[in-house]
């Protein structure tokens, strides 16, 4: 008997002390969270300011009190992914993070836009708009300057012209072929294609090809394909995530 109550101690013990340390996240009131109280009102509302301006993404910017004793990319990946920043079929979000007791910041990246604000665009940002500025207690420059400098990479992206070149018009295409709904499109226009050639060689009298006999191809049960079709339009082989990220981005200490 006292041997169980000893385990049932030691299970209360243990189950307690994990409840005790996990990780605490600060709630998300608004596009800026200020927990280490850093920033003045005026500050605050001036990077709140810029942070709207941008409609299409979910930026959004925290100080933090402490990161509870993890690395800085670890504690600001999991709170991204707590707070769900971003659109689940986008994965558009951003999260700046100030830590001014561990003397570390970081901007993280959602998966949908990794290819904009990259690795090299965000660690350029962490050293000329966030580390210097930190580094002499100026926090309401380092969040305003960050914030601005982010919010400008993103505008440049959306409003920019977009590339007509041989390169470019080819990715899209293969990226829409590749899609269930472009690979939809392709057998259909192959087939219309087909029945067209069909059409015209037999207008020319022409009713047979390399040995094989002319004939139109339908979508019936003779044709192979299944009436209901074999691809789906929504639902099918790819699939968005939803307010992630994997890691993207840049961290800086002073």
């Amino acid at each position: 008997m006292m041997s169980f109550m000893r385990s049932l101690i030691f299970l209360v013990a243990v189950i307690f002390s994990v409840t005790v340390h996990a990780t605490q996240f600060p709630r998300l009131s608004g596009q800026v969270v200020d927990e280490a109280g850093i920033l003045t009102a005026s500050q605050k509302g001036e990077v709140e300011r810029i942070l709207a301006q941008d409609t299409q993404n979910q930026v959004a910017l925290v100080t933090l009190k402490s990161l509870q004793g993890q690395e800085i990319e670890e504690y600001t990946n999991a709170l991204f992914n707590h707070w769900g920043l971003g659109q689940k079929d986008k994965n558009n979000g951003i999260l700046i993070v100030i830590a001014p007791n561990e003397q570390q910041a970081r901007i993280e990246v959602g998966y949908g836009l990794e290819h904009i604000l990259t690795d090299a665009k965000t660690s350029y940002i962490m050293r000329q708009d966030l580390i210097p500025f930190a580094k002499k207690g100026e926090y309401g420059l380092a969040a305003f300057n960050t914030a601005q400098s982010v919010i400008e990479v993103l505008a440049q992206d959306t409003t920019a012209v977009k590339d007509t070149s041989f390169e470019a018009l080819k990715k899209r295409i293969l990226s829409f072929l590749f899609s269930g709904d472009g690979f939809i499109f392709l057998i259909l226009g192959l087939v219309l294609l087909w029945n067209l050639l069909v059409w015209l060689l037999k207008l020319l009298g022409i009713t047979s090809l390399f040995g094989y006999r002319l004939g139109y191809i339908t979508f019936g049960h003779s044709s192979g394909f299944s009436s209901r079709g074999r691809f789906r339009s929504s639902g099918g082989w790819f699939r968005g995530g939803g307010g992630r990220s994997g890691g993207g981005g840049a961290s800086g200490r002073w």
